[in-house]
């Protein structure tokens, strides 16, 4: 019964993969380079869970599995999980170096299992294949660390440049990691019980086999409905270093005077779509100065200066009895927000008070 069950798990795995791997080749929308990775990985997992569910059948169906040396191909798990991460924030090609070091992981992996296998007396040994599964295992660990410090460096970048990350938000990448790395911890459980000869390993395959299946339509899915992030306008590094920088303390002076005039005069930040590009055309400033003026004299990214700004205003206009009438959702959209979430984290975090509650306290 459990065999049957396992076979339906693997067979609905294997076919929402294909159809999600050939969704994303095919679509039209979005970074193509992060789309073709994206089903490219989908793709190397279902062809071990294509295999496991060959095993299952009689032995008429075994000419259907795909060669066995297929194995090798996990080594490329980890490079392409995190080629994906950078391709959907950055929409750029790899520099040669990450290339190089995705590259060398693989290939170390590879001869390490190739030499074993051909060269020392009794061939294939599954010690040997226990090393090797390690050594994917580490490798994977490391490009999934490397993945998660590119999310949240990408994250910190949009806050240098934007005002709303509603849009550019990197949460389901997040999610991605997390995800893989609990299905990794699942495998490596699966794959020493098996090496121990324990009883729990058929429960434990049927467990890798379901947390696959829900991966894999996940990430496809949200691979295929996400909308894109990468922004253009994102020209200013979060910790950029500035010692190079012809901008000296009293022209960054002068252009947060300046700034904090436009401000008051135009309130420009009210915009919901403004920008550190924009603005900083605006003032007639590049980018990177601008930036460095907010970091150096205020101490703050440009997300946190527009939004400390309209936080501001939303307090003004909460405490003016002439506003009474407005929904809070209202006012968050006037004062430049694009939903009350985002609008009621913010306002907490400069007044530690939900909007409501300091509504409430005034009247």
């Amino acid at each position: 019964m459990a065999d049957e069950f396992l076979k339906i798990i693997l067979l609905l795995s294997v076919g929402q993969g294909l159809a999600l791997s050939l969704l994303l080749f095919f679509k039209k929308k979005g970074t193509r380079l992060a789309n073709t990775t994206l089903a490219m990985f989908i793709l190397l997992i279902v062809i071990p869970l294509w295999n496991e569910y060959i095993v299952f059948l009689p032995d008429l169906y075994h000419y259907l599995i795909i060669h066995p040396k297929t194995f090798y191909l996990q080594l490329l798990y980890g490079p392409l999980l995190f080629s994906y991460v950078v391709f959907y924030t950055k929409g750029e090609p790899l520099s040669p170096k990450i290339i190089t070091l995705l590259v060398a992981g693989p290939l170390v992996g590879a001869l390490f299992k190739t030499s074993h296998f051909y060269l020392i007396d009794g061939g294939f040994s599954q010690h040997i294949w226990y090393y090797f599964f390690m050594f994917v295992n580490i490798q994977l660990g490391c490009c999934l660390i490397a993945a998660w410090l590119r999310i949240r460096q990408h994250h910190m970048d949009l806050k240098q440049n934007l005002s709303n990350l509603e849009q550019a938000k990197v949460d389901w990448l997040m999610i991605l990691i997390a995800g893989y790395a609990i299905l990794l911890a699942i495998d490596i459980v699966k794959m020493s019980a098996k090496i121990m000869g324990a009883d729990i390993l058929d429960s434990m395959r049927l467990a890798v086999s379901i947390s696959e299946c829900v991966f894999i339509f996940l990430i496809g899915f949200w691979g295929i409905s996400k909308p894109e992030i990468h922004f253009k306008q994102v020209l200013v590094k979060a910790k950029e270093k500035y010692g190079k920088s012809t901008l000296n303390e009293l022209n960054s002076k002068a252009i947060i005077d300046q700034l904090t005039s436009i401000m008051q005069s135009e309130e420009l930040y009210l915009d919901n779509e403004v920008s550190l590009a924009s603005l900083s055309k605006k003032l007639n400033v590049s980018p990177h100065h601008l930036s460095q003026a907010l970091n150096e004299q205020l101490g703050q990214s440009f997300y946190d200066y527009i939004n400390s700004a309209r936080i501001e205003r939303a307090k003004q206009m909460l405490a003016d009895a002439k506003f009474h009438h407005l929904a809070i959702i209202d006012i968050a959209y006037q004062v430049g927000f694009n939903n009350k979430t985002s609008f009621n984290n913010a306002f907490k975090k400069y007044t530690q008070k939900t909007p409501s509650q300091f509504r409430v306290k005034l009247t």
